[in-house]
């Protein structure tokens, strides 16, 4: 197989740690979305690992300050997100290589 014919995996997974917080607070998406600027399908899909593979520092902020989270555990969960899907990425892209 050459580099033209390698296929790009990616793996879905849910920023748990924004989930739990949110939820633990009683906020709904659309509470936080309207704290952020933002709708609340884009932070859903965010939260749901469908976008933002790697968050701004800006849009971290953002939504670090809107679920009251210590910086620096935002920081630690957004570390693990990216490190957790890059691995199961890179788990598939094995698999389905043969």
């Amino acid at each position: 197989m050459n580099s033209n014919d390698k296929k790009n995996y990616s793996v879905n997974l849910h920023r748990l740690y924004l989930k739990e917080k949110r939820e633990a607070l009683g906020r709904t998406v659309m509470d936080v979305g309207d704290l952020i600027g933002i709708s609340s399908d884009y932070y859903c899909q965010i939260e749901n690992g469908f976008r933002g593979k790697r968050l701004s520092v800006k849009m971290l902020l953002q939504i670090a300050d809107a679920l009251e989270m210590n910086l620096c555990d935002a920081i630690q969960g957004e570390k693990d997100f990216i490190k957790e899907k890059d691995r199961m990425t890179e788990k598939l892209e094995r698999v389905s290589s043969g």
